[in-house]
């Protein structure tokens, strides 16, 4: 499931911190059944202020969007 994780800005082979959990997760009907069901898998994001809205597929059946603080990720990284 996908989570969230910091990479070093100089050297974003090294990595900060990480969520112990993921932030997204297959609860939806159309989440959970379809071709490749229980599955969610991002493809892209976009940063409005503190929202960042991760556009992402579901049961690789449909294209979706879910909104996230910014601040509230970094919380879940302990940043």
């Amino acid at each position: 499931m996908p989570g969230a994780f910091l990479l070093d800005l100089n050297d974003p082979s090294k990595v900060i911190a990480r969520t112990d959990e993921p932030i997204m997760i297959p609860t939806e009907q159309y989440e959970l059944s379809g071709f490749f069901g229980n599955v969610v898998f991002t493809n892209g994001h976009i940063v409005d202020g503190d929202t960042v809205t991760i556009y992402y597929g579901a049961s690789d059946e449909f294209v979706c969007g879910a909104r996230f603080s910014i601040q509230e990720i970094f919380g879940a990284l302990g940043v």
